[in-house]
């Protein structure tokens, strides 16, 4: 059995590992919180070894490295600037599968170069319930053909998109980011409108539905808006502002307008500054600064 290591067991990171398990993988677990190993080990058994630290994670992996920590500044601060944990990293692979800017998936590549380790950049599409059903899609920035590789990313979702290198598949997952959170956005400003005007939410949901308005998100966030509900989030708010600060760092560099972006960014700012979660619950609790009470 192929020995991997595994850091962050955040809101996907729990059910991707779980998966890894499932597929005949030992699990060597590492998060900065230690509950979270334990839950792991509890529930899947003698394949789940818990580790301490970073570098006892990476010492025990065979060859592979899955990075799924909440940014980019965590796993520089654990790996990279850890010169044991970099010694142990060396002839092993680096997966990085969260979410970062680019200009750091290209520091991340040049770091793991210099340093013998092989970088791959796959971050996931999809939300918690999608990683608990397996179900990610991938974005690789490699060529097809490692299937050593493939048959480990397939635990986490049947579909790889493949982008020849770094950091188109960076690029490409901002991009679509963007897209979630600016349509969450413009969804939650227009049912807040609805509501306000004293009309049945209902009503606008059957003039969309079926009809060229219509996209997934308003299935999973109108319920959410609607019922105040931002608890097990699918996206949390400080995951957005994170997200969108990097989604505009990158428009910038590529010469994108981002007045959009300010508008979304500062509505996640607010709610993380007037929230009654301060950011750790779901997205969705823009709405309390949409349609305040």
């Amino acid at each position: 059995m192929t020995n991997v290591a595994f850091l962050g067991l955040g809101v996907m990171g729990m059910f991707m590992a779980e998966h890894l398990v499932d597929n005949k993988y030992i699990v060597h677990a590492f998060n900065r919180t230690t509950e979270k190993s334990n839950a792991l080990k509890k529930k899947k058994g003698d394949n789940v070894i818990v580790a301490s630290t970073v570098l006892d994670a990476v010492e025990k992996a065979d060859k592979y490295v899955v990075a799924m920590m909440f940014d980019y500044d965590n796993l520089k601060n654990n790996i990279f600037n850890d010169p044991m944990v970099m010694k142990a990293m060396a002839s092993k692979s680096l997966i990085m599968m969260m979410t970062i800017g680019v200009e750091y998936s290209l520091e991340a590549n040049e770091i793991c170069s210099k340093n013998n380790i092989k970088y791959y950049e796959c971050p996931v599409l999809g939300t918690n319930t999608v990683a608990q059903a397996g179900k990610l899609q991938l974005l690789l920035g490699a060529e097809e053909g490692d299937k050593e590789l493939e048959a480990l990313l397939h635990c986490f979702g049947p579909t790889i998109r493949y982008l020849d290198s770094c950091p188109k598949a960076m690029q490409i997952k901002l991009a679509l980011n963007n897209l979630v959170i600016g349509l969450t956005s413009v969804y939650g400003t227009s049912l807040a409108m609805v509501e306000r005007a004293g009309i049945e939410p209902d009503l606008l949901h059957d003039i969309v539905k079926g009809g060229q308005f219509h996209f997934g998100y308003m299935d999973l966030k109108g319920p959410r808006f609607l019922e105040r509900n931002y608890k097990n989030p699918n996206f949390s708010v400080d995951g957005v502002l994170k997200d969108v600060s990097l989604i505009e760092e990158e428009a910038k560099r590529l010469g994108v307008g981002t007045s959009v972006l300010a508008g979304v960014k500062d509505l996640a700012k607010e709610t993380v500054e007037k929230g009654p979660s301060s950011g750790g619950d779901d997205f969705a609790e823009i709405y309390e600064i949409l349609n305040p009470k």
